[in-house]
């Protein structure tokens, strides 16, 4: 009985991220085609680091660590752009001399359209969701 119920369990946990995305959502992206992170509210850091990867970008929210050479910071609907690379730091805005950015909690980012990419279009990218900040395309 107990090995029915582990495996009950398993095949609804595995099966429950899928269900609570809409079937547009569903139709449109394949599972497991992506990371996808919801950060808690509050200040977002994100840290240009050296790893025995290379350089990597660190994002932190209240508890919440991610690593990746490359981040998509969204609302659900969009997504920008970070990236690590041994020629620097690389924002939606360019390319910036720092160890670390930081976006305040209600701060609204102001991008152009072609800065923007659509929420989980690219395979195997890390994709950060977030309400502390606004996103205004111009």
């Amino acid at each position: 009985m107990r090995a029915f119920t582990l495996s009950l369990i398993v095949i609804c946990l595995l099966t429950v991220p899928w269900a609570l995305a809409s079937e547009k959502e569903a139709a449109s992206v394949p599972l497991g085609s992506s990371v996808q992170v919801t950060l808690p509210l509050g200040t977002i850091q994100i840290s240009y680091i050296e790893s025995e990867e290379g350089m990597v970008l660190e994002a932190y929210c209240r508890g919440t660590t991610v690593r990746a050479q490359r981040i998509y910071l969204g609302d659900g609907k969009i997504a920008l752009k970070y990236e690590a690379s041994n020629q620097g730091f690389s924002t939606p805005s360019g390319k910036v001399n720092a160890a670390m950015i930081e976006l305040k909690n209600g701060s609204t980012i102001k991008v152009k359209r072609d800065q923007v990419s659509p929420w989980v279009a690219k395979y195997g990218e890390v994709y950060l969701n977030t309400e502390s900040i606004k996103f205004e395309v111009q």
